[in-house]
């Protein structure tokens, strides 16, 4: 059987149960940004009460729902304990969360059950964006160039194979390639929701409206940083650094492409006519707004403007510094032992 003709357990549209949570494993650089805002905006509102009428005690108030956010990847408790705080008002969850940290709530607590869904982009130009954005952020916010390390330290600070270390499910032994490779591949057909692009992101949306998970796609782009050099512009050994450091993600990138291509020719001639009316509203949206859009508070508050992102960058710095430095000493000791005892898991 080909990968178009599988199917998985998120095969039909999502319904809404209790503690059903759709869930966003968002690995930098992919558009995540974007796909997270858009969840944003599809949560429920709240409903107040309606008022009493004559003979009833007025009608029940809804409460809306809430997009569980992690903008770092969360210790399992904090996790677990977020999850147990809003129960079931929590209507997404999404952030740079492993597929491991949410199979090991699961087993924890049989209640919640997860649906993820995930956005995938070619690793190699995944990286240099990633790289354009730390870049950005060490210069300041307007991007410094002097702040800019160079490919090889870039590389040498970065935990190898991302992708493959976001999605390996629980219980892989990282080290065993071959077998995690085959056990992503696995959850990707079988456990996904939606096994997403960022070359195909309008694609994407729509699946995930035929999936129940979205009702209004409609979208800006966030955190666009214009400039930076393709893989292409790079020097021959150069690019051989990035393959090496990205060789296993490269197999399942393919490996995502080849499913999702099966996944959009199974589709009715529905989808096509879908997708050209939302791409025609889209670019009257383009006409419309600002080819970037600020993130939210929620997300960070990344700023499209430069000058303004600089100058936000420098107001949270002066006020970390405040409070690093009325900090007690014991506090700031338990925070440096915290960092030297639990590494980086993904990146």
């Amino acid at each position: 059987m080909d990968e178009g003709e599988r199917t998985n357990k998120h095969s039909e549209p999502l319904l809404r149960q209790e503690m059903v949570i759709p869930t966003f494993l968002h690995l930098p650089k992919t558009g995540g940004s974007t796909l997270l805002s858009i969840l944003h905006d599809n949560l429920l509102p709240t409903v107040s009460a309606a008022p009493p009428q004559a003979g009833d005690d007025g009608g029940e108030t809804r409460t809306g729902g809430e997009l569980l956010f992690f903008g770092m990847p969360p210790f399992l408790f904090q996790l677990r304990s977020s999850l147990e705080r809003l129960k079931d008002r929590t209507q997404y969850l999404g952030g740079h969360i492993g597929l491991a940290d949410i199979q090991m709530i699961e087993h924890l607590d049989p209640e919640f059950h997860f649906v993820p869904f995930t956005l995938l982009r070619e690793p190699n130009e995944r990286l240099l964006s990633f790289k354009a954005y730390l870049d950005d952020l060490a210069g300041g916010g307007g991007g410094g160039a002097s702040q800019q390390r160079s490919l090889a330290e870039f590389l040498d600070s970065m935990l190898p194979n991302s992708m493959y270390r976001l999605l390996a499910p629980l219980g892989s032994n990282i080290s065993d390639e071959q077998t995690t490779l085959q056990r992503i591949k696995e959850a990707l057909v079988n456990d996904f929701a939606v096994v997403g692009l960022t070359e195909r992101f309008d694609e994407t949306l729509m699946l995930l409206k035929r999936k129940g998970i979205l009702h209004d796609s409609s979208y800006t782009r966030h955190k666009v940083l214009d400039g930076r050099p393709k893989f292409s512009d790079l020097s021959a050994e150069e690019r051989r650094m990035i393959t090496r450091h990205n060789y296993l993600d490269q197999e399942l990138y393919q490996f995502a492409s080849d499913l999702f291509g099966a996944i959009i020719k199974k589709q009715d001639a529905s989808f096509q006519r879908e997708l050209s009316e939302f791409q025609n509203a889209q670019k009257l949206r383009a006409g419309e707004q600002r080819s970037c859009e600020d993130d939210s508070a929620l997300f960070g508050a990344w700023a499209c403007d430069p000058e303004v992102r600089k100058a936000t960058f420098e107001k949270r710095k002066e006020t970390l510094q405040r409070i690093h430095e009325a900090r007690h000493p014991q506090a700031l000791l338990i925070q440096q032992l915290l960092e030297t005892q639990f590494r980086r898991r993904y990146w």
